[in-house]
């Protein structure tokens, strides 16, 4: 329902390789995941030309809500297929991973977008005041202590969210 406001893109990921070792170790692993998916998803290997069954990336999508209509699994392109499908890559690539709906979204969107759902839930963000405690009930959160300009405070909560970062032992 946000209308792709995170700028969603599912192009895929390619990995190239000058590497017939790496590509070998590459395909392997390709068709272990495939075997592995309870809903088959397929391995193609283009070696040499590209098959009919390739679809090439269309720099155009950005529908989320038509995913179905891309491939699924992965497509092992070697020798020519590989610059068939991408003719920027140097001669001496020697094959490609190309994995099918992979992508990436836009950071900062997706952060202000769960902002503004928040927000609509009715999420509160405070910034200037120090956590300085925080009371549980019967395993439950009951309220937030805060020191502001000097002076601590209780607020009532249900709920606490620590947003301050990574390997912080305090919230500050």
């Amino acid at each position: 329902a946000t209308d792709n406001a995170v700028g969603l893109t599912r192009r895929g990921y390619a990995y190239f390789t000058k590497s017939p070792e790496t590509l070998a170790r590459a395909a392997a692993d390709c068709a272990r995941l495939a075997a592995a998916d309870p809903a088959n998803m397929p391995l193609r290997r283009h070696a040499g030309f590209l098959g009919d069954d390739y679809a090439p990336i269309d720099p155009g999508f950005s529908d989320c809500g038509r995913l179905e209509e891309l491939p699924r699994g992965f497509d092992l392109l070697e020798g020519a297929a590989v610059r068939a499908a991408f003719p920027a890559v140097a001669d001496d690539v020697v094959g490609c991973v190309h994995a099918r709906r992979a992508g990436w979204v836009s950071a900062q969107q997706f952060g202000a977008e769960l902002v503004n759902a928040a927000r609509a839930l009715g999420a509160e963000f405070v910034t200037g005041a120090d956590v300085v405690g925080v009371d549980v009930v019967a395993g439950a959160v009951d309220g937030v202590w805060v020191e502001r300009d000097g002076r601590r405070e209780r607020w009532g909560a249900d709920a606490f969210v620590n947003a301050s970062g990574p390997n912080l032992n305090a919230v500050h």
